[in-house]
């Protein structure tokens, strides 16, 4: 991705969390997100920019990042564990983002068809 492209999807990802997370006042509880009519389609928006950037290269695929969030020296890997408390079951990273169920241990299991992400930036 290119600085250019990096700084375009950056500032979309800004500009939706400033815009919709105040609106409602619910966006960011819990309980009620759910029930923020700007809900779906701002997920929406950030599954698409995910699958994306995942497009540009097939070997970042399963990329996760570098920190787990308990350490700031541990890094995550496709095994790290997704403690979501009494919101569901605890997940892999590599369930999580394995969106299109490539090995059949993914939750998602679905694929974006149409406008690449060359198309978005041109």
């Amino acid at each position: 991705m290119s600085a250019l492209a990096a700084r375009q999807v950056l500032s979309l990802w800004l500009f939706s969390h400033r815009c919709s997370h105040g609106q409602q006042q619910q966006m960011s509880d819990l309980f009620n997100s759910i029930n923020d009519p700007l809900f779906f389609p701002h997920h929406a928006g950030l599954d698409r920019v995910w699958a994306l950037w995942q497009e540009q290269d097939p070997k970042r695929i399963m990329d996760a990042g570098e920190a787990t969030g308990l350490s700031d020296t541990s890094p995550m890997t496709l095994d790290s564990w997704f403690w979501v408390g009494f919101a569901g079951k605890d997940r892999q990273t590599v369930e999580v983002m394995d969106a299109l169920n490539r090995d059949g241990r993914g939750v998602v299991c679905y694929k974006y068809e149409g406008n690449t992400f060359d198309s978005y930036f041109k």
